[in-house]
């Protein structure tokens, strides 16, 4: 757990969802490169932990994912993802005057998420809130002015991936504990899948595009 917050930056969550959608898209090359790409940087993330607890002299028992005593309140968990955007956008140099946007999207993934996690369950849940997002970015960013929808779309994509339950699920395999690594395993890559296929389906809920050869009136 205290590994966790430091290699959030590196875990590839964000690329192997972007590289189910491109694939359940039918964008096979890039969508195979990026995971490709994915899954060795989740590999180089494995293998530096065991390398740390082989330096540290850290026994492998010790890679397994326990659960701390909840004790922040849920105000608090909340008004921390305003702050997890400002991270964001720091990380990925995106401009201040996007800060708005970003965050808006970002507890709309969350709201729909917690409710669909709590009316149907946490796939669907999930399921319902990539396409939720995927769809308010797109029609958010087609009026003259507003950002792309690519960087509308950043911070709420971000809230929904699950790279860390990659790691988790290596690391535990590692330290002996196969059943629980495997679980991980599973629900890794159930979430990545989900996550996709509700980036495609909120797509295709959108009208497309229409751009008009003449202006109106003439």
């Amino acid at each position: 757990m205290l590994m966790l917050p430091a290699l959030f930056f590196f875990v590839p969550g964000d690329l192997l969802s972007a590289a189910a959608a491109e694939l359940v898209g039918g964008f096979l090359t890039t969508g195979a490169v990026r995971l490709v790409y994915a899954l060795v940087l989740l590999l180089q993330l494995y293998v530096g932990v065991l390398l740390g607890v082989a330096v540290t002299g850290t026994p492998t028992t010790a890679l397994f994912d326990t659960a701390a005593d909840p004790d922040l309140s849920r105000w608090v968990i909340v008004g921390s993802w305003a702050v997890f955007t400002v991270g964001l956008i720091l990380a990925f140099g995106v401009p201040w005057r996007v800060a708005g946007w970003l965050t808006g999207l970002v507890y709309l993934a969350l709201g729909v998420q917690a409710a669909g996690t709590a009316l149907v369950g946490e796939v669907a849940g999930t399921f319902v809130a990539a396409a939720a997002l995927a769809a308010a970015a797109d029609l958010l960013s087609r009026r003259a002015g507003r950002p792309p929808r690519l960087v509308l779309f950043l911070g709420g994509f971000f809230t929904l991936t699950a790279g860390s339950l990659g790691l988790r699920a290596l690391t535990s395999l590692a330290g002996g504990h196969v059943l629980h690594g495997f679980h991980d395993l599973m629900d890794f890559v159930t979430v990545v899948t989900t996550i996709a296929v509700g980036l495609i389906a909120g797509a295709a809920l959108v009208p497309a595009r229409v751009d008009r050869e003449f202006p109106r009136g003439a």
